[in-house]
């Protein structure tokens, strides 16, 4: 068996997308939100670079942060419309594209915290006014364990988002047609409408009469009045007697 032919058998890693929603729903849903989260990230950083407005919630961002956070919603911003795109396309390719970027960006977010919590101390950089100045180190205990928890509940979502999505490459790549293909209701085509000849008709003879007449034509046995099991077959009977 092949490498393709086992990956078809075993499928995606995930087949729903949170209790019982699809995949293509769900790759979607999370390309919809990085879609908006790109716009309202290059939105603010246009409002306080170009326009020097202290509006949205990174007014108080740092001019540095300002620039990368739009860098990188601008690269983010095509890469979330073709998995967006894919889903309503049915093109594997544009979401496996999309999954690749979603994994780049998990690896820049965890080499940036782990470089966050090397360098930076997180009661200092919260500006809480607790920790070394005021002796409270069980409140900068507490800080810092609640920063902690929040970033490993936030990459386990952004590790489930990238594990939804490349399920849902895997399932067009694999079948091309989901779970939702399978109950939407679409007029079936007759199966025997494309089968040539006498094939899609209850009778006996050649199937393909019509385009290969030596075989025979298509005729009941024994005009459809005589239907005998037994073997050997008895004598017919003699008319007249």
């Amino acid at each position: 068996m092949s490498a393709k032919e086992m990956a078809v058998r075993k499928g995606p890693p995930l087949n729903a997308f949170c209790c019982g929603c699809s995949l293509s729903f769900g790759t979607a849903f999370i390309a919809a939100l990085n879609i908006i989260q790109a716009v309202v990230f290059i939105a603010t950083s246009v409002l306080n670079l170009l326009f020097r407005s202290r509006a949205g919630f990174l007014s108080q961002t740092e001019l540095a942060i300002h620039i990368l956070n739009a860098f990188f919603a601008l690269g983010s911003l095509p890469f979330a419309v073709l998995g967006f795109g894919g889903v309503l396309w049915r093109q594997s390719g544009f979401v496996m594209l999309y999954f690749w970027f979603l994994l780049l960006a998990l690896v820049i977010d965890l080499l940036y915290l782990g470089f966050g919590f090397a360098v930076f101390d997180p009661c200092q950089t919260m500006n809480l006014g607790i920790g070394a100045k005021t002796g409270a180190a069980s409140q900068c205990g507490f800080a810092r364990g609640s920063m902690i928890i929040l970033l490993l509940v936030a990459t386990a979502l952004q590790m489930y988002a990238i594990a939804v999505v490349y399920s849902c490459a895997q399932e067009l790549k694999n079948a091309g047609i989901g779970f939702p293909e399978l109950l939407s209701k679409r007029p079936r085509k007759d199966p025997a409408g494309d089968v040539p000849g006498d094939a899609k008709y209850p009778s006996y003879g050649a199937s393909y009469s019509a385009q290969m007449p030596k075989v025979g034509g298509s005729s009941r046995i024994f005009g459809g009045s005589i239907h005998e099991v037994r073997y050997p077959p008895p004598p017919p009977k003699k008319e007249g007697f």
